[in-house]
């Protein structure tokens, strides 16, 4: 299919309160602004209706955790075939489709942005995800699994503009792959610094992330940044991942050409510090932006390893569906250009409840006590 140009002016600025009394809105942050559509075309709540305007339009929304359930093509005895019964439900897949988007380098947001006052209510108790840790460290000792990204979601009652918090995190992070979603029935706000994958052309970019310390003062910069770096864990950890998102990107890139750019590298974000990789590969020349969406959602940062196992282990455990946390949330372009973000860091709100998740990586010498205190480093709404 020959490549679409998708050349439009950019905006220096595009002003949030133009989403006022609109009724669908869908921003995309990339490394060069903004991506921006107001009252799509159309709306689809399935991978199936989206694909079909692969190639000729604009694609901006998301894909839920459990649409990768489907893609994961689990065997028939798989649990997950199981439906989870959680009352809290958003849509598997949702997209806007828009012949033309607004592309900005910058968002507009109010002068005065105050903290929301939230008073959480946690979906597992410390004892729970006690039992859930050695449950996880069990099937790891057994050689099952060699690590899990154990979740929980947060909830509170939440009455105000959904705009609210996505402004308030943004001022706050404006994490590099953020995103917001504005529809009738529900809203997503999500502050993400990790990308699933990027297209460009017939290159295929992922940076998996491992690896979580809290930030503190400038004066301890040199030294939390040294303890995350020198972590034998926190690299143990990435190295898993790294080899997951390399086997799948195998399976649709061309031979030889799947490259990690950089193994680890330390970012600094307002909270806490984090460590990533860069991956780079080459599509084969069958394959699309279709085929690496069905690969590589969901990413193995928030599954672990072998992903599949791990899946199955952490449906039993966790007792709500993840929805579009740990999915990811981004767009395509209609040359097939795409960027995704792992949708972590991410709050959504349905029937003036506001929701949140959190988890972490658990791998053989993980301590149970570290583990719970970084998922309520990351809790920081």
């Amino acid at each position: 299919m020959a490549r679409q140009s998708i050349n439009n002016p950019i905006q220096p600025t595009f002003d949030l309160s133009t989403l006022d009394g609109q009724q669908y809105a869908h921003i995309i942050r990339t490394p060069h602004g903004y991506i921006i559509g107001i009252e799509p075309e159309v709306t689809v709540g399935s991978w199936q209706a989206a694909q079909k305007y692969i190639g000729k339009r604009w694609l901006l929304g998301y894909i839920g955790y459990e649409q990768g359930y489907r893609f994961m093509q689990p065997p028939r005895a798989s649990v997950l075939h199981s439906t989870k019964h959680d009352a809290v439900r958003l849509p598997n897949v949702h997209f806007g489709v828009y012949k033309k988007v607004i592309q900005a380098k910058a968002l507009l947001l109010p002068k005065t942005i105050a903290a929301p006052k939230l008073q959480w209510k946690s979906s597992i108790t410390p004892t729970q995800y006690n039992a859930a840790f050695k449950n996880i460290m069990k099937h790891i000792k057994l050689g099952n699994i060699y690590q899990a990204n154990l979740s929980y979601r947060m909830s509170t009652n939440y009455t105000e503009r959904p705009l609210d918090i996505f402004t308030y995190l943004h001022a706050q992070q404006a994490a590099p792959y953020s995103a917001y979603i504005q529809t009738p029935s529900f809203n997503i706000m999500s502050s993400s610094p990790e990308l699933l994958f990027s297209v460009k052309n017939t290159t295929v970019e992922s940076h998996p992330m491992k690896g979580t310390l809290a930030r503190t003062t400038p004066v301890n910069r040199v030294r939390e940044k040294n303890l995350l770096r020198d972590s034998v864990k926190e690299k143990s950890e990435l190295d898993m991942i790294i080899d997951v998102h390399r086997n799948d990107l195998a399976r649709i890139a061309k031979p030889g050409s799947v490259k990690v750019k950089n193994r680890r590298r330390i970012r600094g974000l307002k909270s806490v510090w984090q460590a990533d990789a860069v991956i780079q590969a080459k599509l084969v020349s069958q394959y699309s932006v279709s085929n690496v969406v069905e690969t590589m959602v969901p990413g193995g940062s928030i599954t672990g390893a072998p992903k599949l196992r791990a899946m199955e282990i952490l449906h039993e455990l966790e007792p709500v569906r993840r929805n579009v946390y740990c999915g990811s949330i981004g767009y395509i372009a209609p040359n097939g250009d795409a960027q995704f973000n792992v949708a972590i860091r991410t709050a959504y709100q349905k029937n003036k409840q506001l929701h949140y998740h959190v988890g972490g990586g658990i791998v053989f010498d993980s301590n149970v006590k570290n583990e719970f205190a970084e998922t309520q480093n990351k809790a920081y709404l």
